[in-house]
């Protein structure tokens, strides 16, 4: 079966995410997520992409972006393949680090924007080790996450 083709355009609004290969561990050490940032703001600039929300987790991410043009896909293949390569020299290993291809939604309201940051936002808190945290907790782990927008 064919890949659903992705709908690509200026001035678009995406959310885009990604686990890791096998379910398995994106960022380990704090140089992996330094590093998958620095990609980041460096791919960005480059294709002119403006980054409205981040979170990284251990094993997946989470990106609120909007494309000044339309070039989405090369942007997310250039900056995930220099990651890869800087990660897998580092560590002197090969192959894959993501589970296939990313994903992107479309984002087409504003109101569907302002739950996806908040979604975006919350995700630390929302793992099943602090599904009986009280919210008093929960926000004081959020604040002290440091991989998120």
């Amino acid at each position: 079966m064919a890949r659903p083709l992705r709908i690509e355009y200026a001035g678009a609004y995406y959310h885009i995410l990604n686990r890791g290969n096998r379910q398995q561990e994106i960022f380990t050490s704090k140089i992996d997520y330094e590093q998958f940032l620095e990609k980041l703001s460096y791919f960005s600039e480059i294709y002119n992409v403006t980054l409205l929300s981040y979170c990284l987790m251990s094993n997946h991410f989470h990106l609120y972006l909007r494309t000044n043009e339309a070039n989405l896909s090369k942007f997310i293949q250039s900056f995930l393949t220099s990651y890869t390569v800087v990660k897998n020299r580092r560590e002197g290993i090969t192959g894959h680090l993501f589970q296939g291809r990313f994903k992107s939604i479309l984002v087409e309201n504003d109101s569907y924007g302002s739950d996806l940051s908040k979604y975006i936002h919350l995700n630390p808190v929302k793992i099943f080790k602090y599904n009986n945290c009280k919210t008093s907790e929960k926000k004081e782990i959020l604040r002290k996450f440091k991989w998120s927008s």
